[in-house]
């Protein structure tokens, strides 16, 4: 995946063993159940990016100075409407696909969504942790 350490949702006991005086930075998309988590691994005046809401208060990091970004990918369209620089990273990333330097995580693709498939994506979640698994929700006759 292109980190070092990759460490599961319940991640505060994992970080803390391998970095005992915690972390600068934090990114995640699964903010609500995890503000304390975060407050507890980040150093005093460490960053959280998010892309997710908060779930509430983030009053729980205001003791360590951290700061916190969010991250949407529409801000810049919404407000920004000329600006392309999105639309170059997007014409960048496809680059990178097309050339093969980049590719999906993706490992497993399910169609169409019905009892058998729905079966089959739970026993590979439980089995396979970290593996993404698409569900199709049309039926492509061209797949």
């Amino acid at each position: 995946m292109g980190a070092d350490e990759v460490v599961p949702r319940e991640f505060a006991g994992d970080v803390k063993q391998l970095v005992p005086n915690g972390v600068d930075y934090v990114f995640t998309s699964f903010t609500p159940a995890n503000l304390e988590a975060i407050a507890d691994v980040l150093k005093p005046r460490g960053q959280v990016v998010s892309i997710d809401q908060s779930g509430g208060s983030i009053d729980v990091l205001k003791n360590k100075s951290i700061t916190w970004h969010w991250e949407l990918m529409f801000t810049r369209p919404l407000f920004e409407p000329h600006d392309y620089y999105q639309h170059q990273l997007l014409n960048e990333c496809s680059g990178m696909v097309d050339a093969g330097r980049i590719r999906s995580t993706l490992t497993t693709h399910i169609e169409p969504i019905n009892a058998e498939g729905l079966r089959r994506a739970h026993e590979l979640y439980h089995h396979r942790e970290g593996s993404p698994i698409q569900l199709a929700l049309l039926n492509n006759p061209e797949r």
